[in-house]
């Protein structure tokens, strides 16, 4: 009996990864038929890029259970390196990416030694505070980062300055950088952090006394988190050209989202990531596009409507609520008894 369970365990985990590839293959071949629409390569891109940034909060988020709407910083100081180091030295994207994930690295680390003593909402708005202080930084020494002004970066096409002439180049870009994500995610939940993780996200005292030491189990994932959201900055600054503080450390737009997508995808798992920003990124620049203009303000409306909705019908995510239903479905299946025309239900673990 243990042998056919074990037999069946390891038939739906193969089904589920087989899944999984179908899916993200279809993902990938998905902007080849939009590769002369400007617009549409550009909904790719965004959706890959926060599909991969919310799988990366997702690991201290989602496995840790710790909150954090400070995000943007590292995003923010990925982006900001880049443009400096580029526009400064001319130290090329592809080393400067690694060169902003260290500084960020670094100052996770100040970040997370005070910050996560605190449990809960408290943690949450420490990181919120931490953001925005961050911001009046970059605004203030506008000798080193050009304050308000931003940084506009020259367009110079070519593969080393990560600057593409191909449309669909910095769109694979962001689905190889998606992957990476995954594949890190993938093997932190499936090894001792990401049960540690899990364990300190439903009870740090109990993991405690198991010999978990909750401080620095959250350090090492959110360190893991903090390197691919840097990652991601330095992409982005890249894609766009021009690193405007205001948007790059923006919670609203960058720290709040990656917390949103995860939510509504399903927060804790491998896909709830994808499917989230999958849903959120099209609808979010479609609205902005078709009813930004007609009224200030209308899309941010409609898209919060349609996000209270999401919350209302999908509690524990799209990817978890569907999980749910699917795992109740199956604890209880038919089972013949001496009738031949009734049934009786029992609980499949019985």
């Amino acid at each position: 009996m243990n042998q056919l369970n074990s037999f069946t365990n390891k038939g739906q985990l193969n089904k589920k990864k087989l899944l999984a590839i179908l899916g993200l293959g279809f993902l990938g071949l998905m902007p080849l038929m939009f590769s002369q629409q400007q617009y549409y390569l550009d909904i790719f891109f965004q959706t890959f890029l926060f599909a991969a940034l919310a799988s990366s909060w997702n690991i201290i988020g989602g496995f840790g259970g710790q909150h954090s709407f400070g995000h943007a910083i590292f995003f923010g100081i990925g982006a900001y390196t880049t443009a400096i180091l580029f526009m400064t030295f001319q130290i090329i994207p592809w080393i400067s990416m690694w060169i902003g994930m260290i500084i960020s690295l670094f100052v996770a680390f100040i970040i997370a030694l005070p910050t996560f003593r605190l449990k809960g909402a408290f943690f949450s708005i420490a990181t919120l505070i931490i953001n925005q202080l961050v911001l009046v930084l970059v605004l203030y020494f506008k000798d080193f980062t050009s304050g308000s002004q931003g940084i506009l970066l020259p367009y110079e096409p070519t593969f080393s300055n990560m600057i593409f002439e191909n449309r669909l180049a910095p769109v694979y870009l962001a689905f190889v950088y998606l992957l990476l994500a995954l594949l890190v995610s993938f093997c932190i939940i499936k090894n001792k952090l990401g049960y540690q993780l899990q364990a300190v996200r439903e009870n740090q005292d109990a993991s405690r006394i198991l010999g978990v030491n909750p401080f620095w189990v959250k350090m090492k994932g959110f360190l893991f988190s903090v390197a691919l959201t840097s990652l991601g900055g330095s992409i982005y600054a890249m894609y766009l050209r021009f690193v405007d503080p205001t948007l790059i450390f923006s919670v609203a737009e960058i720290g709040a989202m990656l917390v949103l997508i995860t939510m509504i995808g399903g927060m804790g798992t491998i896909s709830g990531p994808i499917v989230g920003a999958a849903l959120m990124m099209p609808i979010d620049i479609l609205l902005r596009g078709s009813l930004g203009g007609v009224r200030p303000g209308l899309n941010i409306v409609v898209f919060s409507c349609l996000l209270i909705i999401f919350a209302l019908f999908f509690k524990d995510g799209i990817v978890g609520t569907i999980t749910n239903k699917l795992e109740k479905r199956k604890a209880f299946k038919p089972v013949k008894i001496s009738n031949r025309n009734s049934i009786d239900w029992k609980r499949g673990a019985e």
